[in-house]
């Protein structure tokens, strides 16, 4: 991970005149007629600002178990815009001005965790807002306690693994917004920068945790196979687990050339298990998992034909760099998934100054208005608000996404790919 030097951060000078000039007046005793015009003048014509109110943002990521790391930087993502809105006097929804705290909760990816989880947010903490999961289970828990509540409360999914299923994006349900591309949005600029970088791989085998993943096989099966490559086989792992091993033998044992590891957190222990085995061919991870993260783990000369669809910031937009460098100076690190989260919450913060509110029900209202290229911002480039064609309404944010080749450790962005619906 490059070690980048940490930068000062400015602190926010809250003024104090209105205290000042009352304590001065208490200071010296009765007053004359003079004094008393001059500060019922002063009353009249310098009202006291609008005060500033609080917009809480609840967020339930597994920030413990084994995709905590996903987890944690999603956290880090929401906490650093806040962090950005808060030192800059907060944001401007319609006519009142917002400071941002994001409430986090550790999800743990499982649904009995995350819905304990949305309760005390919704009743207790109050939140107009949830955001989270990442599993599937645990998202849906969330959202049946967001949707049952008296309040109208929104739930932002902050990922999908297998889109299309009962947890995902509907018509039919409303207060739900997925601020998150597809993870089979990478498989057609995956597999074409395959089939051209590297015209000599022909067969491919597909290795994937067995929780539900059917439809993305499918997905790539079928890209794949209109390029002219082989499927050797698909092979599942346990979810949660460490050893990689006993599923890399079995798909290594159908002689593949490419190996794809479909979304997953753990992607790259399995390019080391890969690696060990003997592996030599390209390997594609279609999780957004940092670059860095298979280099720390594999190594560096196990780091080569791999390509991963998570950000190389090595050729950062300003906006990504700018997010860069504040993680670093607060958290000492930083990892490519946090901009994620990050735009989860900037392109929330956008919906509701398009509706002119911070009311759930009026930003629902919205969604339909943000369809055009560009009508929102994201660290990625130019985003907008689609999902009509695909999947019967417009509640999914759609922006670039990276193709980043490693070649001895060092990442290289192909580049910022449109993704088309």
């Amino acid at each position: 991970m490059t070690t980048i030097k940490k930068r000062s951060t400015g602190a926010i000078v809250l003024a104090a005149a209105l205290l000042a000039l009352a304590l001065a007046v208490g200071a010296c005793g009765e007053s004359t007629d003079d004094t008393s015009t001059t500060a019922a003048v002063t009353e009249s014509t310098a009202p006291p600002a609008a005060e500033v109110e609080h917009l809480k943002i609840g967020l339930i990521e597994p920030m413990s178990g084994p995709i905590s790391v996903v987890g944690l930087a999603f956290k880090r993502g929401y906490e650093l815009y806040a962090d950005k809105v808060n030192q800059e006097g907060g944001i401007q929804i319609g006519d009142t001005t917002y400071l941002i705290d994001v409430i986090s909760e550790d999800g743990k990816g499982s649904p009995e965790a995350a819905g304990t989880a949305a309760k005390k947010l919704v009743y207790e903490d109050e939140v107009a807002f949830v955001a989270g999961e990442i599993l599937e289970p645990a998202s849906d828990a969330i959202y049946q306690v967001t949707s049952t509540a008296p309040d109208k409360v929104m739930h932002i999914l902050s990922w999908v693994n297998i889109p299309f299923t009962p947890t995902d994006v509907k018509a039919d349900k409303p207060l739900q917004v997925r601020l998150a591309i597809s993870p089979q949005d990478t498989n057609v600029p995956d597999i074409d920068y395959l089939v051209t970088t590297y015209p000599d791989a022909k067969r491919l085998a597909i290795v994937y945790p067995n929780i539900g993943y059917e439809p993305l096989i499918e997905d790539v099966t079928k890209i794949s196979q209109a390029k002219g490559l082989e499927i050797t086989g698909s092979f599942s792992f346990e979810f949660g687990a460490t050893d990689f091993v006993p599923t890399y033998s079995k798909a290594l044992a159908s002689n593949p050339d490419v190996i794809v590891a479909l979304v997953s957190g753990q992607a790259d222990a399995q390019l080391r298990a890969a690696r060990d085995l003997g592996f030599k061919g390209v390997f594609i991870s279609t999780s957004p998992l940092a670059p860095e993260f298979f280099v720390n783990t594999a190594g560096e000369a196990a780091s080569t034909d791999v390509i991963v669809n998570g950000m190389d910031m090595t050729n950062p937009t300003p906006e990504m760099a700018a997010v860069r460098d504040a993680s670093v100076a607060k958290y000492g690190e930083f990892e490519s998934d946090q901009l994620i989260g990050y735009d989860q919450l900037w392109t929330l913060v956008q919906l509701m100054q398009k509706a002119g509110s911070a009311d759930p029900e009026k930003v629902d209202t919205v969604l339909d208005s943000m369809t055009a290229e560009g009508s929102l911002q994201t660290t990625y480039g130019p985003g907008r608000i689609g999902g009509a064609k695909a999947y019967g309404t417009n509640r999914v944010l759609y922006r670039p996404v990276s193709v980043v080749r490693l070649m001895n450790g060092k990442p290289e962005l192909i580049g910022l790919v449109p993704i088309a619906e």
